[in-house]
């Protein structure tokens, strides 16, 4: 009897290996994206802009498994580092590269885009 039971929860917790993942972690991954916004806006509030770049490529590190392509975020890079003695440019840079991250999180669906009306929500 203990060896069938253990047989079973054995091929419970196998895994198929054309499922992708067992558990879906869009929630935890959502709060982790909302918290880094909430850090991203405080560090921004505050001037602090190495801050608010830490936190962008945190959100960047969320979003990159669905990103199509990340040319747009290593050009913005680039052009941080190359500026990153112009607070002025800098503050500019990271708020084309907020915009970018933020736009890409709607795509992919994790955003505040409003869902449609035939949604059914």
């Amino acid at each position: 009897m203990i060896k069938k039971t253990e047989e079973k929860i054995d091929e419970e917790t196998k895994i198929d290996e054309e499922t992708e993942s067992r558990y879906n972690e869009a929630l935890s991954q959502l709060q982790r994206i909302g918290s880094l916004w909430e850090q991203c806006h405080v560090s921004r509030s505050m001037g602090m802009l190495g801050s608010w770049n830490a936190h962008l490529d945190a959100v960047w590190l969320e979003l990159i498994a669905d990103a199509d392509d990340n040319k747009k975020i290593e050009d913005i890079n680039k052009k941080y580092v190359e500026n990153r003695n112009n607070r002025n440019i800098c503050y500019q840079v990271l708020m084309k590269k907020e915009e970018i991250l933020r736009v890409m999180q709607s795509i992919q669906g994790k955003g505040s885009k409003k869902k449609e009306s035939t949604d059914g929500l």
